[in-house]
């Protein structure tokens, strides 16, 4: 499910919309130019929408990209804490050691901590390599 949030729109750019949160549902009816603004980011408009500035819209995440970085961040850590587990005895045996219990668990968390490591950077990686499928998207509006 995407978080949606009301904003009101500022500026277009090429393809992107530059908009402006609104903080209260009280700033929607009010005139008055208040610095109580929040700071503005860009979205993406991949419906093709027709907006102009000063448009209100919901915007939330990209249902795709959730869905995506949710897999990746929860099964690439359990897999690779196994993958420690039950590679300990061969990873021992390099040390000529025997891998006991306390051997396993210290490689299954050292796996996963690195995995963990490899999903953070690749998380920023990718956000700025597939910035339009990653930014949060218009899904209506209002």
């Amino acid at each position: 499910m995407n978080i949606q949030e009301t904003i009101v729109l500022d500026i277009l750019t090429d393809g992107t919309v530059k908009v402006l949160p609104i903080l209260s549902s009280a700033c929607t009816t009010c005139q008055q130019a208040c610095e109580k603004r929040g700071t503005a980011f860009t979205v993406v408009n991949p419906k093709n929408f027709e907006i102009k500035k000063g448009s209100l819209i919901k915007v939330g995440a990209s249902g795709k990209w959730q869905l995506f970085q949710s897999l990746y961040s929860l099964f690439l850590p359990i897999i690779s804490a196994f993958a420690g587990y039950f590679l300990a005895p061969d990873i021992a045996s390099l040390f000529n050691k025997k891998a006991g219990e306390g051997m396993r668990a210290l490689l299954a968390l050292l796996f996963m901590f690195t995995s963990s490591l490899i999903i953070y950077f690749l998380s920023k990686y990718l956000q700025k390599l597939f910035y339009k499928w990653t930014s949060p998207e218009i899904l209506e509006i209002l």
